[in-house]
């Protein structure tokens, strides 16, 4: 285990690993993820998922065109929810789900609208299911969490897929996310691209497409 103080690395470190472990779940190849500082005076993070009919143990997979683009709007939204999955359980340690009970439409809004800016990000609103009383709250976060080249492939994917209802494919994500094998991958995939060693003025930490199939696919 290792011990981070700094939550934004932490934060950065999970939003990577969200993107990752729900491409992995759907059959999406992914050759490698990177955490950086950046200029811009935050981390940052990118991972290099292919929507490709080859997953990430180059098997091919019969998939409809319609279906590998859906996979990318869920892949794109996974690393905001697992970024703020993150933050929100640092204020409960009994757990934290997701609540898409009663719609999603303040999250919609916030990610349908191109118009955000890196200077001008905005807020979203998230709602969550706190600890073992399953308390029901609305958490506001930066708009950070979601970066605007998150928000235009999701866009992009969703319209191309032919979905109309951008709410249940967030939900649907979310669902993932709160699967407990799933979270606890994404949880160890985290924590391995923090133990790894940084690298140069940008304090690099990278992981491979071999590293991340041994992180995905071993148990323990």
């Amino acid at each position: 285990m290792c011990n981070v103080d700094d939550l934004e690395l932490v934060a950065a470190a999970y939003h990577e690993a969200g993107h990752v472990v729900i491409a992995h779940s759907l059959n999406c190849r992914v050759d490698g993820l990177d955490v950086f500082w950046s200029d811009l005076g935050r981390w940052f993070g990118y991972s290099k998922v292919v929507l490709t009919k080859e997953n990430l143990d180059g098997v091919q997979v019969e998939m409809p065109m319609a279906s590998l683009y859906e996979n990318g709007a869920k892949v794109a939204v996974a690393g905001m929810l697992a970024q703020t999955k993150c933050l929100a359980s640092q204020q409960d340690d009994e757990g934290v789900q997701f609540d898409a009970s009663s719609g999603l439409p303040e999250m919609v809004v916030f990610l349908r609208n191109n118009e955000r800016t890196e200077e001008s990000q905005g807020c979203v609103v998230v709602s969550v299911l706190m600890g073992l009383s399953k308390e029901k709250k609305k958490l506001e976060f930066d708009g950070l969490c979601f970066s605007t080249a998150d928000s235009q492939y999701f866009n992009l994917n969703f319209l191309r897929s032919g979905r109309s209802d951008p709410e249940t494919l967030v939900a649907e994500t979310m669902q993932m996310l709160d699967d407990e094998t799933t979270w606890a991958k994404v949880k160890k995939l985290a924590t391995r691209v923090l133990c790894q060693p940084s690298a140069g003025a940008e304090k690099r930490r990278s992981l491979n497409a071999n590293q991340l199939r041994e992180a995905l696919t071993i148990d323990g």
